[in-house]
């Protein structure tokens, strides 16, 4: 990571409150966001675009087929990088924008059937969500590539965010068969 220290901006020139509710009250409910650690609550509740910065550490998986999977997925190199994270919310839900370094990642979540769904890339996940004082996690039930829906069986995709030593941190784990680990990353971000 750069010698920068970590940011955080929210608002300010195009920014303001957003025109529909937010996306995670109407998942978890109020109760649940409450009961989150705060610096996960506050990334997830605020209402306005926000940017975030901190540092990644990236695992990618070794076998060559798990190279070519996370080549065409676009995913970050392995190693340790500088994060910024925008998250911007509009009518249909939020677009993360996330650079790993010097490489764009971006995802659309969007609620459908009453489920997180992300959007990245050509791939789409459906995630059950489970919100607690330990933090908020993220378990994929559903994954379709291309269009083609994948077999439970077939993937293990988990997030797990938390507050540790005052900081926001996640973990990330992306498993796909036959491929094994595509990626795993965890890191912490700016948020005050």
């Amino acid at each position: 990571m750069s010698g920068a220290p970590p940011e955080r901006a929210c608002g300010g020139a195009g920014g303001g409150s957003r025109t529909v509710p937010p996306l995670w009250p109407l998942l978890l409910g109020a109760a649940a966001l409450s009961a989150l650690p705060p610096r996960v609550r506050r990334l997830h509740q605020d209402a306005r675009p926000c940017r975030y910065a901190g540092s990644v550490a990236v695992e990618r998986g070794c076998g060559r087929a798990a190279r070519l999977a996370a080549a065409v997925l676009r995913l970050p190199p392995a190693g340790t990088h500088a994060l910024q994270v925008e998250i911007a919310a509009d009518a249909h839900g939020e677009r993360w924008s996330r650079r790993f370094g010097a490489v764009p990642v971006t995802s659309r979540l969007t609620i459908r059937d009453g489920r997180l769904i992300e959007r990245i890339g050509i791939a789409v996940l459906g995630f059950g969500l489970t919100a607690a004082a330990d933090g908020l996690r993220w378990r994929a039930e559903s994954l379709s590539i291309a269009g083609i829906a994948l077999p439970r069986r077939g993937f293990e995709v988990a997030a797990h965010e938390y507050e540790q030593d005052g900081r926001y941190r996640f973990e990330v784990t992306v498993r796909l068969a036959p491929f094994g680990l595509l990626i795993a990353y965890a890191g912490s971000l700016d948020v005050d």
